[in-house]
């Protein structure tokens, strides 16, 4: 992991530490005890982002200070949001579906952006320091692969991650999302613990009002999710 995400997570383990009146001496007693060797120095270092903090390390950190992963839930998000379509675009990567005749930009299909997704989440994250894996999913034998659903093993734990087009019927209305939000929980619930869905809505054709309501239309339906992230690239497209 980067030093400065490993300072924002030190310093957040040093807040629900003072918070739960925990002293530096009981925490690091607690951490040994279960097999993780870390000092009340070592402790006092990863606190102020001075030293490596692994991935098996704040596990244990979660356990002790009974805490859940949701903070650190945010690392995917800020991925989406500042990493992937920043890199594609300062790449010109939508330049390749430009059209030699109208001179345009085609519009492009879900899957080339599930795709992306998965695969430049998969990559950054494991720059990081996180264990991922990409699943590659196919609703059924005779369709095309449109799922790319991505599990993180260690502490970001039992994400699925949906990305769809703001125009894809499964979002068209209020009754679509509450049954897509019911399927797919359904879905994956033998395979996670608890399933929470992290929805990536790629608008390249609506307006930015017309996005918005169905984005607070899936907020409305926050069964069990963790976020709705809008990815706003409709510019490219006109």
């Amino acid at each position: 992991m980067d030093a400065l995400y490993e300072k924002k997570i030190g310093n957040k383990i040093r807040s629900i530490r003072e918070k739960r009146k925990i002293t530096q001496e009981e925490l690091s007693a607690k951490l040994q005890v279960r097999g993780c060797d870390i000092t009340r120095s070592a402790l006092a270092k990863i606190e102020v982002g001075q030293r490596h903090i692994y991935p098996d390390e704040i596990r244990h950190f979660k356990e002790i200070l009974n805490v859940e992963y949701d903070d650190l839930f945010n690392v995917v998000k800020e991925v989406l949001q500042t990493n992937i379509f920043n890199d594609i675009l300062r790449m010109n990567f939508l330049e390749i579906f430009r059209d030699k005749n109208t001179k345009k930009i085609r519009p492009l299909k879900e899957e080339v952006y599930q795709f992306l997704i998965g695969y430049e989440l998969s990559r950054i994250l494991n720059i990081r320091g996180f264990s991922t894996k990409v699943i590659y999913e196919s609703m059924a034998f005779d369709k095309k692969r449109n799922d790319i659903q991505l599990v993180t093993e260690g502490f970001i734990q039992d994400i699925v991650i949906e990305t769809k087009l703001s125009n894809n019927d499964d979002i068209s209305n209020e009754k679509n999302i509450k049954s897509y939000i019911k399927d797919t929980l359904e879905k994956y619930k033998e395979r996670f613990n608890s399933p929470k869905i992290l929805f990536v809505i790629i608008n390249q054709s609506l307006t930015i009002k017309t996005c918005q309501q169905k984005i607070d239309l899936i907020n409305k339906n926050n069964v069990q999710f963790i976020d709705t992230i809008p990815i706003y690239l409709e510019n490219y497209f006109k």
